[in-house]
């Protein structure tokens, strides 16, 4: 009880309230209307100041009878430190802090990672003399505000950056002209295929459309089209007899979505992410060209997609205005491939598992079940790579909190020890076969059959969800199940090459339990 008191007193103390109303007003006003150096830093400076004595509060609550009052505070002060300095220097730190915002937040957060902000743990070092200098009376009742308020500034940092986008597309006169958030508007006079940027604003005077109840072509008056929400996204849809029966007119492909979102969501980088995949179907225009029967050509505002355009012969495309430019639908060169690193990441970690598979196979037919007994080690360390896979697959498709960022990282940095301990069980496995039989070069003979088709199972399973990637498979789902099948087909095929291999030498002297006294 001594240490929350103690947090909330130092929580009152008027340079607390004036470092929180800093942070405050630097991330909600200053960093929007003066962007510098100088806000960028002014909020960690602001930041750590105050936030030890929150979780020191916290911490004294969980621990008010196991540490003493200085000890809590060291540990609150220790791990702000070593947090912050993390947070602000490694890729991993930066990526888990901004999941677990964005989680707790229910909102995309956004945390620069620059080393030059650790300068700012400087301003602990006044916090803790006032830590320990604070006594342990009663606080004032309003001090248990300045903690809410205090959570509340630590969490709630300056608004995700939104990328360009495009809201609005109207006819007017002969042209269309398009514009939106943190984009100019932009003018097109060949049915929405280019587009040249204006300087002017979105003119006010533009028609006002009710794209949700239908726009109506101006020749074919019983043609309409609106917008109606299917899950996270829009669609357009058409009616041809006034309004009576509506379908489906054009939707964002379902297959094409996972990979949609990675390439949009893709180009992140130590400044945070330069644009986001926000496709919202919000407008819809219609205007010349026109084709014999009066059917004019069609353009739909797509938010950060730029726009979509249908012609009058039915021809659907694409189109970038100005700074906005559409995310492609599948990858065209091998470099792009890292789009599907989450899955090349399970797929390695599969070829562990295969591994051992392998070398199960091949010492059962050296050994027979007694040499596969001896793989006890292995065995352990394959049941943690199969909940590292499962785990994956789960971050992977529940997309939980940045699921993805978060696997990505986990699973690079998990992987190279997870490979180090398999190979440590499968030197101990061996050492323990090779003294059952006299054939210890045929033993040896397994470890090199298993870690080469380990190898090419790896490098060869994920191919269906490159076909995927390059876009010869539509959906997402249809690649998953041909990976999952295509893997166990190679186990298979890989089983029997080992099989034969070694049948074909000749057979070591049999296991028997003499060998192993």
């Amino acid at each position: 009880m001594s240490t929350l008191r103690t947090g909330l007193n130092c929580l009152a103390h008027p340079l607390s309230l004036i470092s929180l109303a800093v942070l405050l007003l630097n991330d909600h006003v200053l960093k929007l209307l003066v962007p510098s150096w100088l806000t960028g830093k002014l909020s960690d400076f602001a930041g750590l100041f105050f936030f030890p004595f929150l979780l020191a509060a916290l911490l004294g609550f969980l621990l008010r009878e196991r540490c003493t009052n200085r000890q809590i505070g060291l540990l609150a002060f220790g791990i702000t430190a070593v947090w912050f300095v993390m947070m602000k220097t490694t890729i991993w730190g930066n990526v888990v802090t901004e999941q677990l915002a964005s989680l707790i937040l229910q909102t995309r957060t956004q945390i620069v990672q620059d080393p030059t902000d650790v300068m700012a743990v400087s301003i602990m070092i006044p916090g803790w003399v006032l830590w320990d200098r604070t006594k342990t009376t009663r606080p004032p009742k309003w001090a248990w505000l300045v903690l809410l308020l205090a959570a509340f500034a630590a969490m709630a940092t300056s608004p995700y950056p939104l990328s360009p986008r495009i809201n609005r597309v109207v006819w007017m006169g002969d042209t269309f002209v398009a514009g939106g958030v943190n984009s100019p508007s932009a003018t097109s006079t060949d049915g929405g295929k280019t587009w040249t940027v204006s300087e002017q604003p979105f003119p006010k005077n533009a028609p006002s459309w009710e794209v949700y109840r239908g726009i109506c072509e101006p020749n074919l008056p019983t043609t309409c089209y609106r917008l109606t929400q299917n899950f996270t996204y829009h669609d357009i849809e058409w009616t041809q007899d006034g309004g009576k029966n509506w379908s489906i007119f054009w939707e964002i492909p379902r297959g094409r979505l996972p990979l949609l979102e990675r390439l949009g969501n893709q180009n992140c980088g130590m400044s945070g992410c330069q644009r986001q995949f926000e496709p919202g179907l919000t407008d819809i225009a219609l205007g010349a060209p026109f084709d014999a029967n009066g059917r004019a050509t069609l353009i739909a505002a797509m938010g950060t997609e730029g726009v979509m355009v249908r012609t009058p012969t039915g021809e659907w495309s694409q189109h970038g205005v100005g700074p906005v430019v559409p995310t492609p639908m599948r990858i065209t060169s091998l470099d792009q491939v890292s789009v599907i690193n989450p899955e090349l990441e399970i797929s390695l970690y599969l070829g562990l598992a295969a591994l051992v598979i392998f070398a199960a196979v091949g010492w059962e037919i050296v050994g027979g079940t007694a040499a596969v007994d001896q793989m006890g080690p292995v065995w352990t360390i394959l049941g943690f790579t199969v909940i590292i896979v499962l785990v994956g697959g789960v971050m992977i498709v529940s997309k939980l909190g940045g699921g993805l960022e978060l696997w990505g990282l986990m699973g690079w940095y998990a992987y190279a020890p997870v490979l180090g301990l398999i190979f440590i069980g499968l030197f101990i496995s061996n050492s323990r076969i090779s003294k059952m039989s006299t054939d210890v070069a045929r033993s040896e003979q397994v470890v090199g059959l298993a870690s080469l088709g380990a190898l090419v199972f790896s490098v060869t399973v994920w191919f269906p969800m490159v076909l995927w990637a390059f876009g010869v498979i539509e959906w997402y789902w249809s690649a998953v199940i041909l990976w999952i099948t295509f893997g166990m087909v190679e186990i298979h095929v890989i089983n029997r090459f080992i099989s034969r291999k070694l049948r074909a030498t000749p057979n070591s002297i049999p296991v028997t339990e003499s060998h192993l006294e």
